[in-house]
């Protein structure tokens, strides 16, 4: 019994599941992190099905709802009771299958569907780097079927427990996690971090300063994936002391007050649990933060994955670029 699975809110795109008897022959897992597929399938493969399922079920990757090995289990489970019905009909083949056919998996139509992937690229983030935006899109809708859509502010309704919220910007993840209802939400940095086939441009050992962001504060799956970017990249990464869970930087957004949007869209964030974050500040004194700051610096360039906090480093006089750029340069 063979069944192809099309997986939902995780790197990979397919899973090629074989049982028989309840058996797992083989596990194909096409898309992700290669190396952990591998592991995944071979682990399971020559168990039953049944306690394979037990040990890979609920499984999270980060603070997404599922993963690869949950995934997988879902793949076993249609396999299984595809392979009891089939036994219980006494058929091999889908009806109307020619003989000799390889088999064909007897699939809802609901599982047989890719859920949707939302892609949102950042409304801000497609102003201020135009060229770099247009090639990341082009590169998600080369790796997956995505909806492109608007501005999160709008458009986080659309998302639902079917369907995986792709984002470029922290403060879209924030509020469609709060607005709206998706089953997981992922960034585009992890995509490209679990590609092995990505054109990484070579920056040939140049140090650069890492900038973390109070809007990702928690979100140490993407730290750690920015990281491993900038790593492919053949630049060194220089950590800063205030970094990951420590820092409490945003540039523009916390030297003002809340932005009333944000408030209502996500109010656990920005105001029950961030509220205390936001120091307005005379544009005088604002500029004289954003220049002292910058005064720690040891490399010539910083690296950051948030527009507000780039604009800060800019006006403080540093040349801070955003992954982004670096990622799919000009020209």
């Amino acid at each position: 019994m063979t069944i192809q699975y099309k997986t939902k809110g995780v790197c990979s795109q397919q899973m090629n599941v074989k049982i028989e008897d309840g058996v797992v022959q083989t596990v194909e897992i096409v898309g992700g992190c290669h190396g952990n597929s591998q592991g995944v399938a071979s682990l399971v493969e020559g168990m039953r099905a049944e306690d394979a399922i037990q040990k890979i079920q609920g499984i999270r990757c980060g603070y997404k709802a599922t993963s690869c090995p949950d995934q997988l289990s879902k793949a076993l489970q249609i396999a299984l009771a595809e392979e009891a019905k089939r036994k219980q009909c006494g058929a091999t083949l889908v009806d109307g299958a020619p003989p000799g056919a390889s088999e064909i998996p007897f699939m809802n139509t609901e599982e047989r569907v890719h859920m949707a992937t939302l892609f949102y690229p950042g409304c801000q983030i497609k102003k201020d780097y135009p060229e770099a935006s247009k090639k990341l899109a082009e590169y998600i809708q080369s790796k997956r079927p995505v909806e492109v859509v608007g501005c999160c502010r709008v458009d986080h309704g659309k998302s639902t427990q079917e369907d995986t919220a792709l984002v470029v910007c922290n403060n879209c993840a924030n509020i469609i996690a709060e607005s709206g209802d998706p089953g997981s939400i992922e960034f585009v940095w992890e995509i490209i971090d679990n590609d092995p086939d990505f054109p990484f441009p070579d920056y040939h050992g140049e140090k650069m300063t890492i900038q973390d962001c109070w809007l990702a504060v928690e979100k140490r799956h993407v730290q750690d994936a920015i990281r491993s970017l900038m790593r492919k990249m053949n630049i060194q990464v220089v950590e800063l002391p205030e970094n990951h869970e420590k820092t409490t930087f945003c540039g523009m957004n916390l030297t003002a007050e809340c932005n009333p949007s944000n408030a209502k869209l996500a109010p656990k964030r920005y105001v029950e649990e961030g509220g205390h974050m936001f120091r307005p500040l005379s544009p005088e004194a604002r500029q004289a933060y954003f220049t002292d700051y910058c005064k720690q610096f040891t490399t010539d360039k910083v690296v950051c994955y948030c527009k507000s906090c780039r604009g800060a480093l800019l006006a403080g006089g540093a040349d801070a670029r955003h992954i982004l750029q670096l990622l799919f340069p000009e020209g």
